[in-house]
């Protein structure tokens, strides 16, 4: 007969009962197993890590927490789905058929993959499957480890993106000044030959198109500046109408003929100052994503008009200027238009929606920037299916009157003074020579920063004007620039250069007239250096 623990005592007293027997049994260890496996249960369902477990056909029987959180599936989801559920695309079938073969051999695999969540996003992930083998070593599941790197992906991208970036400055630095050297030579030759050319029309045809091609690699080498960061870009009055016509132009000759072409152009104050290369780069930027998103045809219309900012609006989009008169130029498209899911990111660095290899995610980053440098800002309207429309909002140019064609033609470019040109490139030089003699000047020429110094030290009194290349061997134009102080402390000097840098503005600061960019327009030249010697102050860039 069984008894209670609590019917001992009585059975002790019990004068009947001549002998007790104990039956016990030792659960020490299934408890400590218990207590291992369910601490072992917390600890896999609470990792931060995503743990799949699957059989051996890749059919998922058990997930953590982690991966509910990550994927976006819950359990019941994917429980007795297959794990290709996730597959979002990006690695290849044999990249798939490597790890199978690894794992089905009985060892484990590591690599990485790109993955797709339940709502269509794909994300990156670091991933360790192990084979799980019974008592006879038989592979019976495989247990899968799994960290989202999707941020650290995004970092390694962008850092790969900064580093062909920076490459491109190196490349543009190293580059622009020989480059504009050379368009500076030939556009000016070209002026020159277009003069000369008298009534002979195709001479003059041909002129001009060297003429205009030259100003077009002119342009290039300064987007690529801009793009590499690696411009210090001075602003100049500009029509904001001009911008757009040139982008038109350059668009009809590369985009399908199916996209339709418009531009209702309304502003009646349409100058800002600005950079023209930055700006018209912009809008193209603009024109260009429109055109990606119209695979099938359809209408791109570019329209501008005048806008009064108010207080209110102008605090909410943090517009320096302020409230007033601001050109919007809107540039809509009849694409695919853009899922709200990442109409916030679109003008992050280095954030794209196309294909990799096909597209920088710079491109709306840049026109933000280009906005945003302006004193401007920039909004944007999408619907899916319908299209795009992004308006850029830039304050007009106030206070300023801009001369007119007439007005330019009759301002004075000719002269008599004596003018020392410093330059250590052969063709730049002997066209801005020629340039000056043509319009009068008398010209003392020299290629080298010690040569110059020389010279104006035994002739300072006959030099009226310096004109002194920036970037030459021996001594540079700003230790030129000092020497030249040291002997006349009033020294009137414009700089010339093919690369816009920091310098420059140093140079502005130190007491230099004014700087001429490479490549130069002969009249722009001529103009620049006799707004130098009929003024002492510091002349603005033309």
């Amino acid at each position: 007969m069984a008894h209670s623990r609590h019917d001992w005592p009585q059975l002790l007293d019990d004068p009947h009962v001549g002998a007790i027997v104990f039956n016990s049994r030792d659960i020490t260890d299934r408890r400590e197993i218990e207590t291992e496996r369910s601490q072992l249960a917390k600890a896999v369902e609470q990792a931060t890590e995503s743990i799949v477990i699957s059989d051996i056909d890749g059919k998922i029987i058990y997930v953590n927490s982690a991966f509910v959180n990550v994927s976006g599936y819950s359990r019941e989801e994917v429980i007795g789905q297959n794990a290709r559920i996730l597959k979002s695309g990006v690695q290849s079938a044999e990249y798939y058929r490597d790890m199978w073969t690894t794992l089905r051999a009985g060892e484990p695999w590591v690599g990485r993959f790109t993955n797709k969540r339940k709502n269509g996003t794909l994300y990156e992930e670091e991933c360790a499957i192990s084979p799980i083998k019974d008592a006879a070593g038989k592979v019976i599941n495989f247990v899968a480890v799994k960290r989202d790197v999707t941020k650290e992906a995004e970092l390694e991208e962008r850092l790969r993106q900064a580093q062909k970036l920076e490459a491109v400055g190196r490349l543009a630095s190293g580059i622009a000044h020989d480059f504009n050297n050379l368009l500076a030579g030939i556009r000016g030759f070209g002026e020159l030959i277009s003069l000369e050319a008298a009534d002979d029309s195709k001479l003059k045809d041909y002129s001009g198109e060297i003429i205009r091609a030259a100003s077009r690699a002119a342009d290039l080498t300064s987007q690529l500046l801009a793009f590499a960061r690696k411009g210090n870009f001075l602003a100049v009055p500009m029509d904001i109408h001009d911008a757009i016509n040139e982008v038109k132009i350059i668009l009809s000759h590369t985009i399908d003929r199916r996209i339709e072409i418009q531009t209702e152009l309304s502003a009646s104050q349409s100058f800002v100052k600005g950079d023209p290369s930055q700006i018209q780069s912009a809008i193209l930027n603009l024109g260009v994503n429109a055109r990606d998103a119209m695979p099938d045809g359809g209408r791109l219309i570019i329209t501008t008009r005048n806008v009064n900012l108010d207080a209110d609006y102008c605090n909410r989009h943090s517009l320096e200027r302020g409230p007033g008169e601001y050109i919007s130029i809107t540039v809509s498209d009849t694409g695919v238009g853009i899922e709200d899911k990442i109409l916030s990111h679109i003008f992050d660095p280095f954030f794209t929606t196309k294909e990799q290899g096909k597209g920088t995610g710079l491109g709306l980053a840049g026109v933000y920037g280009c906005v945003k440098s302006h004193a401007g800002c920039v909004e944007v309207a999408s619907s899916v299916g319908k299209g795009s429309a992004f308006t850029l909002y830039f304050p007009v140019l106030e206070g300023t009157a801009l001369p007119s064609a007439a007005e330019i033609t009759e301002i004075k470019v000719d002269g008599r003074e004596r003018i020392l040109l410093v330059d250590d490139e052969d063709i730049v030089r002997n066209l801005a020579e020629r340039m000056l003699t043509k319009a009068g000047y008398k010209v003392v020429s020299c290629k080298d920063g010690e040569e110059a110094v020389q010279l104006y030290r035994t002739g300072m009194n006959a030099i009226d004007l310096v004109l002194l290349d920036m970037m030459m061997p021996k001594m540079n134009g700003r230790d030129t620039f000092a020497a030249l102080k040291k002997f006349n402390p009033d020294v009137k000097v414009l700089i010339m250069s093919g690369f816009s840098d920091q310098d420059i503005q140093e140079f502005l600061q130190d007491g230099i007239l004014g700087y001429i960019a490479k490549p130069f327009q002969m009249r722009t030249f001529l103009v620049k250096i006799r707004e130098a010697l009929d003024l002492r102050t510091k002349v603005r860039q033309l």
